[in-house]
């Protein structure tokens, strides 16, 4: 297995040497390039693989989906958080109780 696993490195970084070579490109670049194109073969993979589920459980997974990304964006923190006048009170929680005290 140590033979298999040496090979296959010895391969990889001879790939990545020729590329960086015949391109000017560094590794990381050449690296984040793969990421990116694992996430959008994940994500084309998924499309296609929803189609052929039963359309009660793609409904069930999309409702969740939705929800699941509602909830994030309706309940994370803002950036710029901080306590307000002592209270330990989140800015936007704040903000949202604020009924116009001071506010002249």
């Amino acid at each position: 297995m140590a033979l298999i696993d040496s090979v296959i490195l010895r391969l990889t970084e001879r790939a990545c040497r020729r590329f960086q070579r015949l391109t000017g490109r560094t590794n990381v670049w050449l690296a984040a390039q793969l990421t990116n194109l694992s996430i959008i073969v994940y994500f084309v993979w998924a499309g296609l693989y929803s189609v052929t589920i039963d359309p009660v459980l793609r409904t069930v997974a999309a409702l969740f989906g939705v929800g699941d990304i509602l909830g994030a964006v309706r309940l994370r923190a803002a950036a710029g958080d901080e306590e307000v006048a002592g209270l330990h009170l989140p800015r936007v929680f704040a903000d949202a109780v604020d009924f116009g005290v001071g506010n002249a």
